[in-house]
């Protein structure tokens, strides 16, 4: 009669515990095995960063005898990096020089004792106060030798402002953007500078303007979608981005110089491009801009930028190709863009970048 009561004791008791136990199993990953509507507890960090190691953050089932956790919220924490303290007569290393000497670290108690440190390119020396770093730019500069980085940056030109040839300011951008020159066919070997703002020409190229002679051979690597961070506005492939107008027009022309030696011929083949970037306001590096920049140019002459001189209604030609027979087009009165046989006459609004 004893053993049966132990024996009846220690089933209740099994009971019990894996009443309490249901919701999960005890197996290496504690993924549970009954546990159907997981009750996910706050995001907290379960794993601690160190100088060279990255921490974690997760998720984890509150349900009794659960442990679940969620893999589809883990968070990576950064690793923290070494707190360096430089010992006396140590040389610290800037954002544009190496330096030497003895170093700890605070945190993981690393000594670096008579060592050479890398560059750190985040140790600048920033001035107190912003300065006109270019025209419309003012920024904070580092006064360290050999950086030309800056900071804090601030634009002092408005939307519809002057800009330095003269034209009307259509778009802005204080993290400013990459204007590819078109140096190279290849876009990922091509140069860019930074450039911050747009400004149109006054008024549009009297009379319409063929984009090309039609059924050329499509133009190189102006319509590969090539992977690159996107700027703003942009869609579609890296032709149709803001920053590429420049690199559009500068291979159109060389690809038609490509084609023939009669410089009427070349003049003629490219005309829309050839308006677009003849000498205006004293510069000679306007360009028939890409479709996102004219999309940007439409965006500021509507509601509720309303800037005025810009177009108000027709097709305008872009410089963004969609194949060797067609180009995109843009609509300044009903706002939508599709594209046109290259042989077909549109209207051409100059733009630069600065």
């Amino acid at each position: 009669m004893k053993n049966t009561v132990r024996f009846l004791g220690v089933i209740a008791i099994m009971a019990v515990i894996g009443f309490a136990v249901s919701c999960g199993d005890d197996g290496d990953d504690n993924t549970p095995t009954d546990c159907t509507n997981h009750q996910w507890g706050a995001l907290t960090q379960t794993t601690d960063p160190t100088c060279t190691a990255a921490g974690e953050k997760t998720q984890t089932c509150t349900n009794s005898g659960c442990y679940a956790v969620n893999q589809e919220t883990k968070e990576v924490v950064n690793a923290l990096g070494h707190d360096w303290v430089y010992r006396a007569g140590a040389i610290e290393p800037t954002c544009s020089a190496a330096g030497s000497g003895d170093r700890d670290c605070e945190r993981c108690e690393l000594e670096e004792p008579d060592a050479v440190f890398p560059i750190d390119p985040t140790a600048h020396n920033w001035s107190v106060n912003r300065s006109l770093v270019r025209t419309g730019v003012e920024a904070k500069t580092c006064n360290n030798n050999g950086c030309n980085e800056i900071s804090d940056i601030n634009l002092t030109l408005a939307l519809g402002a002057t800009g330095p040839a003269g034209g009307i300011i259509f778009y802005r951008d204080i993290n400013g953007f990459r204007l590819y020159q078109g140096t190279n066919n290849t876009l990922a070997e091509d140069t860019y500078t930074t450039a911050y703002y747009l400004e149109a020409w006054t008024s549009n190229e009297v009379g319409t303007y063929r984009w090309s002679w039609a059924n050329e051979p499509t133009l190189p690597d102006l319509h590969v979608n090539v992977p690159l961070v996107q700027q703003a506005h942009n869609s579609g492939t890296p032709t149709q981005w803001i920053g590429y107008g420049l690199r559009n027009t500068k291979l159109i022309i060389s690809a038609m110089n490509a084609m023939t030696s009669n410089s009427q011929d070349r003049i003629r083949a490219n005309r829309a491009v050839h308006v677009a970037s003849t000498t205006k306001g004293g510069f000679n590096d306007w360009f028939l801009p890409s479709v996102d920049e004219l999309n940007a140019m439409l965006i500021a002459r509507a509601a509720p930028n309303n800037i005025a001189g810009l177009p108000t209604t027709g097709w305008f030609w872009s410089s963004s190709q969609l194949d060797s027979s067609y180009a995109r087009f843009q609509h300044f009165e009903f706002g939508n863009r599709s594209y046109n046989y290259k042989d077909s006459s549109e209207n051409v609004r100059p733009v630069r970048a600065f």
